[in-house]
């Protein structure tokens, strides 16, 4: 998992955050999540636990909302 993964995931939950207005994302809590793990910023186990941490949050606030995060995504992330 490499930070480019977590960008474009970032950038797809962007669009969807958008389109349905929802608020699917967070690198803030993403990084939070990362260093509470004891990882090192910018190792690929940090961008690894930072695409698990969006994921994670992005589908359940989805859920949330009532809706499936892997049918807005287009794949199963979560």
């Amino acid at each position: 998992m490499t930070k480019q993964a977590y960008n474009a995931l970032a950038a797809e939950l962007a669009t969807i955050e958008k389109q349905a207005g929802l608020y699917l994302h967070d690198e803030n809590v993403d990084a939070e999540n990362a260093r509470d793990a004891g990882l090192e910023e910018g190792t690929d186990a940090y961008w690894a636990m930072m695409l698990d941490s969006a994921a994670m949050t992005a589908g359940g606030r989805a859920e949330d909302a009532g809706l499936d995060i892997n049918k807005l995504v287009g794949r199963t992330i979560y």
